[in-house]
């Protein structure tokens, strides 16, 4: 494709390109802080899993220090209070997201009852884990995931959004208007390859994002907002104008060649 000024459509593409990814990311940002996607999502945190991928608890039950099975009784109507404490604190922007003695009491409460039922003495060999569990868990929950809660809540805005959206149209009629024809093929080819790909972050948004995906049980709990479909409409209305004016150059041209 022969483009009529390469180094101007080369730089507004790149643009164009950079300012769809901060889009993405404030949409991203806008489904990850919406409320009810909060509570899908601790609803959905495996907090047992959690405790066996520690490092300290793997690597006592690896050298036979204790058995996993510790961790079965963990109380649902105990689990269910964490969860919602935690849910609370993020709908109101609290500094802290766990209460790292909810979860020692959880934790230690499980041990008691396989002590109960299995007539062992597993409390003394796991009380010192637990300690260092609970101050690991409150790095990660009341810093990492704090940390990335007020980075999505600040992108969420929603000027960012329509910001990014209007620039974005704006670039691609630029492309239009400096390439003419091939411009409308350009803005089809990004809008629609955007759509693909944002698409696709949709079905998989919790496995992208560091942290805090990794022990969630159903990863397509949350959606992104549907605003992405703004940039296939403009990509398919872009492609049919290309497809039409390219049809009748063709047609025009087969006509002038029987006229000669």
């Amino acid at each position: 494709m022969k483009l009529n000024k390469p180094k101007i459509t080369t730089l507004i593409i790149v643009i164009l390109v950079i300012n769809l990814i901060f889009f993405s990311f404030t949409l991203i940002s806008k489904a990850l802080v919406n409320k009810d996607n909060i509570t899908s999502i601790i609803d959905n945190y495996d907090f047992k899993e959690y405790i066996l991928n520690n490092e300290v608890i793997k690597e006592s039950i690896n050298n036979y220090k204790y058995p996993k099975e510790v961790f079965n009784y963990i109380d649902d109507f105990n689990l269910k209070k964490l969860k919602k404490s935690m849910i609370d604190n993020l709908h109101n922007n609290k500094d802290i997201i766990l209460n790292k003695d909810d979860l020692s009491y959880l934790i230690k409460n499980s041990i008691y009852e396989y002590d109960v039922r299995t007539k062992e003495n597993a409390y003394d060999l796991v009380i010192s884990d637990i300690e260092y569990l609970v101050i690991d868990a409150d790095n990660y929950f009341n810093d990492e995931i704090i940390n990335q809660f007020n980075i999505f809540r600040f992108f969420s805005n929603d000027m960012f959004n329509m910001l990014s959206i209007c620039i974005s149209i704006i670039l691609t009629f630029m492309l239009i208007i400096i390439e003419k024809r091939n411009g409308y093929l350009l803005g089809s080819i990004i809008m629609l390859s955007y759509t693909a790909i944002i698409f696709y972050l949709d079905k998989n948004i919790l496995s992208i994002i560091p942290n805090l995906g990794k022990y969630i049980s159903n990863k397509q709990i949350i959606a992104i907002d549907n605003q992405y479909m703004i940039c296939f409409i403009l990509g398919f209305v872009l492609l049919l104008i290309y497809i039409i004016s390219y049809l009748k150059k063709e047609m025009r041209d087969y006509r002038l060649s029987k006229w000669r």
